[in-house]
């Protein structure tokens, strides 16, 4: 079987197990929901908190959200519990909790956990454990997470950060100021903890809506029921339009979480050719990048080098699009054309993909010469506003190219004038855009001159150009987790794209 005839397959079946759909169109899949958390997620003093608390409220927002089907919601909300309760051996609320995923994991569907928890970890006395401290307290959400990952591994958790209350709280339990410290202080450990499990490859669990405190603070006789306590009136549990809104910011990272997911996959003109749609974060976009995959335009790459990193920037506020273009097969203007037409959706669904302003194209090794060839060659109307470089074939001339890339592009014996026409290097103009390229001294696949006369070209042509050539690590790096530069190479990019 041919590698197009594969490829076509993979689009048609095999991505995520999904069938492709138009643009503007998405397949439904259902969503469980697992909310942990205490009297806030209960619900507590809600007239009716079956349909009122926050858990509720973001079940019936996501059923209104495109591409998800049914969506059920186990509200665990327990009031007075710490984070001390929910522990695996804690032998009170755990059960709980594996009750509803063992119930919820039989069905096909997305299971995902939604916890906020620390109000009463935080207070000076009266909760289980409490006072809890940071150390313990960011332990502890560990420790719950990690249980319930290893009992539901294909499950993801997010772990929203608390909401603030008064200073002068203080019902059943004393929280006070020392309390509202102690509170604010585990935010930061929610941040770093996420962070860590995120560089450690442990890729379930996700920073939730981060807004509640700032919010809450805010608007306290908006979203605040006042309530009598030994030291006056406070202010602890959100009434109804306070549940609504911590529903909107929690629904809000939930919906983020399932698009990256589920991404929407949309299938090109020519059969075998499509885009996976990874929509940034709502609010946050102003950049989309096309991700072309590299293999030697003999395959494509569409893991390390496509979606790994799509999933990357969308977290990081940038709509990714990953390109599966069909292979050339000495047609050169082959995935050319998918790639052209993959920008042109972009722009006709900048709305409803982000509502980006600035659009570029990126692409690894094969993929790096599709995606310079794009940048070379946009004028006008279809012009980028950046393009990223890994590694990237740029020239087909004989002393410096790919061999694999440059047969399977122009055939096994190129014109002289196709070979000058795709060399991009040669193509570079005043009007091509800006550009991160990134490679290493070591690449013994794809020589480094090919990233130097393109260098080379775009500065002769007042084109501002960031280049990072690492000692080490060889070829085909793309987002594997055994190269030791990864940290920097996306530090380095996401520094470069916020300068513009």
């Amino acid at each position: 079987m041919k590698l197009s005839v594969v490829i076509s397959l993979f689009c048609l079946v095999a991505w995520l197990g999904r069938s492709p759909v138009h643009a503007g169109e998405q397949s439904a899949g259902d969503l469980n929901l697992i909310f942990i958390g205490n009297s806030i997620t209960q619900g507590a003093l809600l007239r009716q908190p079956a349909q009122e608390a926050p858990p509720a409220v973001t079940g019936r927002l996501l059923e209104q959200e495109p591409g998800i089907g049914r969506v059920q919601v186990a509200n665990l909300g327990v009031s007075g519990s710490t984070t001390v309760d929910w522990l695996p051996d804690s032998g009170s609320l755990f059960s709980r909790v594996v009750e509803a995923g063992d119930r919820f994991v039989r069905e096909d569907a997305t299971l995902i956990f939604s916890i906020m928890l620390g109000t009463n970890d935080s207070a000076v006395e009266g909760p289980n454990g409490a006072p809890v401290g940071k150390s313990r307290y960011v332990g502890n959400l560990a420790q719950i997470i990690d249980s319930l990952a290893r009992r539901y591994p294909r499950a993801h958790f997010v772990l929203h950060h608390p909401l603030w209350y008064s200073a002068n709280t203080y019902n059943g339990a004393r929280y006070l100021q020392e309390g509202q410290d102690r509170l604010r202080s585990y935010i930061p450990g929610i941040d770093s903890l996420i962070d860590a499990y995120r560089s450690q490859g442990r890729n379930y669990l996700h920073r939730g809506a981060t807004r509640g405190w700032r919010l809450f603070e805010r608007e306290v006789a908006a979203l605040f029921t006042p309530e009598t306590g030994l030291a006056g009136t406070f202010y602890l549990h959100p009434n109804k339009e306070g549940a609504e809104r911590l529903a909107r910011l929690w629904e809000e990272k939930i919906y983020d979480l399932y698009r990256r997911l589920h991404p929407r996959t949309v299938a090109l003109s020519h059969e075998g050719a499509c885009v996976q749609v990874y929509p940034a974060e709502r609010g946050h976009a102003r950049k989309a990048v096309l991700i072309c995959p590299g293999g030697g335009y003999g395959m494509v790459a569409v893991e390390h080098e496509g979606t790994q990193i799509a999933r990357w920037l969308s977290r990081n506020g940038i709509t990714a699009v990953v390109l599966k273009y069909r292979l050339p097969e000495g047609n050169p203007r082959v995935p050319l054309a998918d790639a052209a037409e993959a920008l042109g959706l972009i722009r006709r669904y900048r709305e409803e993909w982000g509502g980006y302003t600035q659009i570029g194209i990126m692409g690894s090794s094969a993929g790096g010469h599709l995606a310079s060839a794009l940048a070379t060659r946009a004028v006008g109307d279809t012009a980028l506003d950046f393009q990223i470089l890994l590694y990237p074939v740029i020239s087909m001339e004989p002393e410096i190219t790919h061999a694999g890339s440059r047969i399977n592009l122009l055939g096994n014996a190129p014109s002289q004038s196709d070979i000058r026409e795709f060399s991009n290097e040669r193509r570079v103009t005043g009007r091509t855009p800006r550009a991160f390229m990134a490679l290493s001294a070591d690449d013994t696949g794809v020589p480094v001159e090919n990233s130097l006369r393109y260098f080379d070209a775009l500065r002769e042509h007042g084109i501002p150009v960031s280049m990072h050539i690492y000692p080490d690590g060889g070829h085909g790096w793309g987002f594997r987790p055994d190269f030791r530069r990864k940290t920097g190479w996306h530090r380095q990019l996401l520094l470069w794209l916020y300068t513009f």
